[in-house]
């Protein structure tokens, strides 16, 4: 039995190889990996060799998103969720008609009376950090953003042309917890002011139960994302997508195992992710607190392939 977890190992070591060359950025390499899987000691009672084929194997599905990945989202979520809706709106207003001078002149209207804003609610977040590419990519004046001179609130009351679209922005949505504790706050405030401002709230990334809960707090006249998560995104769900046809040593109870045990010693109040987020996902810039927490933790001298950024 050894011998053959010993085999898969090999064959998982070399599929990661493979993934950090060519989708991974050069992320996760050789020393790393090596460094990762000699913090499995054999405590969850199974052989260190089973445990690190068991998390070898969670390692061989990570979802990574790089630089360039990230920027070809950020063009879809403007394109998609964004323009095309307004342009959808300024056809129907014209009885399904106008021509392309005519809808280009509306939708320059439209967009100089929007200001798009990070999701977060510290420069810690992903959010902010996302306003400077979004920008970029998709050719957008600096009067679109919000200066650090003025809230959100003045601009909305004062602004001449008046603010009509409000568009939060954000790398990803595991929970929905902290669009709820920061976001639809934002927002509430807007409407409080200006009733008549469209809200958006928009993800690069989600998943469809924190879309679900956004959507029905009420606070956004639109939330959506580029890329929709469904259940199967979850490691250990029993939808789970990694666990459809693995090598015959790979067990999805024992991954669980593996990683809820030294989980708990990571991040005794979530070992698989922020709200039980169970999720095998990152991005260039950080890797969300809902992935599990042996993929990303630095606590207790853990040495993690995808290390988050922030401590919590």
């Amino acid at each position: 039995m050894i011998e053959s977890y010993l085999t898969v190992r090999e064959r998982l070591i070399r599929k990661i190889k493979v993934l950090s060359e060519i989708a991974w950025d050069r992320r996760c390499e050789g020393m790393e990996v090596q460094r990762w899987l000699q913090c499995f000691d054999g405590r969850t009672g199974l052989a260190a060799e089973e445990e690190s084929v068991q998390m070898l194997f969670l390692l061989s599905n990570f979802l990574y998103f790089g630089e360039a990945e990230v920027k070809e989202l950020l063009r879809a979520l403007y394109r998609d969720l964004f323009r095309y809706r307004i342009v959808s709106a300024i056809r129907r207003e014209n009885g399904d008609g106008g021509d392309d001078s005519l809808l280009r002149h509306q939708f320059t209207e439209e967009l100089s009376r929007t200001i798009f804003l990070a999701e977060g609610g510290s420069e810690a977040s992903s959010g902010p950090h996302l306003l400077y590419p979004f920008r970029q990519v998709n050719d957008l004046r600096h009067k679109n953003f919000l200066s650090p001179k003025r809230s959100l609130t003045e601009r909305v009351q004062y602004d001449t042309p008046r603010v009509k679209h409000c568009v939060f922005l954000d790398d990803f949505s595991g929970s929905g917890q902290q669009a709820m504790d920061y976001a639809a706050k934002a927002a509430a405030q807007v409407l409080k002011i200006r009733p008549d401002v469209n809200t958006y709230l928009f993800f690069l990334v989600a998943t469809e139960k924190s879309l679900h809960r956004i959507r029905k707090d009420g606070c956004f006249t639109h939330v959506d994302c580029v890329l929709e998560l469904a259940e199967d995104f979850r490691a250990f769900s029993k939808e789970s997508l990694y666990y459809i046809d693995p090598p015959e040593e790979i067990v999805q109870k024992l991954g669980q195992k593996v990683a809820k045990e030294y989980g708990q010693q990571l991040e005794p109040s979530s070992p698989l992710g922020f709200k039980n987020g169970q999720l095998l996902l990152g991005f260039e810039h950080n890797t969300p607190n809902n992935t599990i927490p042996i993929l990303r933790s630095r606590r207790a001298g853990w040495k993690p392939p995808f290390p988050r950024k922030r401590s919590t």
